[in-house]
């Protein structure tokens, strides 16, 4: 993970009143950046063939553009 796309995580984490102890154990009632990372890892293996999906079709759309409801719509996600 890029240094940048930690201190967004981190950001905005603290935004949601998560404590993160980027090193060592969890803070009491935070979490500790490496079970951060494995939740992401893990949410993204999940949802990859959505993700690449939605990719696929931004990289085919005229001006690299979609609707959210079509992005929505490729990711076979209802709202």
């Amino acid at each position: 993970m890029a240094v940048h796309d930690k201190e967004m995580a981190l950001s905005v984490l603290a935004a949601a009143g998560v404590r993160v102890s980027e090193t060592g154990q969890a803070p009491e009632g935070g979490l500790a950046w490496d079970h951060v990372m494995a939740t992401a890892q893990h949410r993204v293996d999940r949802e990859w063939d959505r993700i690449t999906a939605v990719a696929e079709a931004l990289f085919a759309a005229p001006d690299f553009t979609l609707t959210g409801a079509h992005a929505a719509q490729i990711a076979h996600i209802t709202t």
